[in-house]
């Protein structure tokens, strides 16, 4: 599939990222774990955070399978066989610095870096905030709460309501987790801050394996493709970025200081009139392509409704109890 998927060569190839090696455990995690082998779903799992932190994104899984599982001491298991063979990967590393990795790798890059800014190119909902606001400050206040507490409140509610309304209709379905597990991976995309772009490929195989048992899901499928590859292909068609103003402002001041230091009197154009030129010169970038923006955030926000509206307008189809074998087959 990565061959003939646009949007994960591209990821691959153009960015180099390794969004697409961690699918490639996660996926058969999957598999596994609807097939109640447990340990060998644990241990993919374990892999999975060896690769990239990511990984964490499926914990939600976890708790489902932990709640509509009847052998919930096997799903247990499979956790602990997690958590032993993420102990193993690291091993080395805490041998040589402790737990430099996991500050590094897990807690400074899902909970520090860029915790200032509300979306990194994901046109999600608060890529509507940006364009109404062109302000990437996730730390400016919507009434009592900033813009980044908003998204993990929105998370959170998605998140319990999704888990709660999934327990009650799926527990007796095989597709169940399927359902669940591109659910709450496209909550993750759509509703909190901090969110890149690239990681909307994280919901595309399974969302394509829920479109494969349930055609429901073909709609949210093929808008959240397009989506995806548009997000990916950004510096390619992206003029300006948007929200980037305030760093071109602090560096065309540190410029004029430094130029009007060099020859001593530099009064032409002041520095309010220089910085109104290139103000003006920005929002004629940004005016190219913001009707584009716009057009990507409605199609990926629709993508993403048809995708949630699928997953409980599926018809429930229970799981059939194994026939008892013949006489003959025993």
């Amino acid at each position: 599939m990565a061959l003939f998927f646009p949007p994960f060569w591209w990821d691959s190839v153009i960015w180099a990222q390794m969004d697409t090696v961690l699918l490639a455990p996660v996926v058969w995690m999957l598999y596994f774990m609807l097939r109640q082998r447990w340990a060998w779903a644990g241990f993919l799992w374990g892999v999975a955070f060896g690769v990239k932190p990511q990984a964490i994104l499926f914990i939600p899984l976890w708790g489902y399978a932990l709640l509509a599982a009847r052998a919930r001491g096997r799903v247990v298991l499979g956790g602990l066989v997690a958590a032993g063979t993420i102990g193993v990967i690291a091993l080395p590393f805490m041998l040589h610095s402790g737990l430099a990795w996991l500050r590094l790798s897990y807690l400074q890059n899902i909970g520090g870096e860029y915790a200032d800014q509300i979306t990194l190119k994901a046109f999600n909902i608060w890529y509507v905030d940006l364009l109404r606001t062109d302000s990437l400050d996730a730390f400016a206040r919507w009434g009592p709460l900033t813009k980044s507490t908003w998204g993990k409140v929105f998370l959170l509610v998605g998140l319990l309501a999704g888990f709660v309304a999934g327990l009650w209709r799926w527990r007796e379905d095989r597709r169940g987790s399927l359902f669940w597990t591109a659910l709450s991976l496209l909550l993750f995309m759509m509703l909190p801050t901090e969110v890149h772009e690239r990681y909307l490929l994280l919901v595309l195989p399974f969302l394509g394996a829920a479109a494969a048992v349930c055609r429901r899901f073909w709609p949210g499928f093929v808008l959240l493709s397009v989506v995806t590859m548009a997000q990916l292909t950004w510096p390619s068609w992206m003029k300006e970025e948007p929200g980037s103003w305030p760093d071109i402002r602090a560096l065309l001041v540190e410029r004029y200081q430094r130029e009007r230091g060099v020859s001593g009197a530099w009064a032409q154009p002041s520095l309010d009139e220089w910085l109104a030129s290139a103000y003006a010169e920005y929002r004629a970038r940004r005016q190219d392509t913001v009707p584009y923006e716009w057009a990507l955030t409605i199609l990926s926000l629709t993508g993403a409704a048809c995708a949630v509206a699928a997953c409980f307008a599926a018809e429930v189809e229970a799981v059939q109890p194994r026939a008892a074998p013949r006489p003959d087959q025993r």
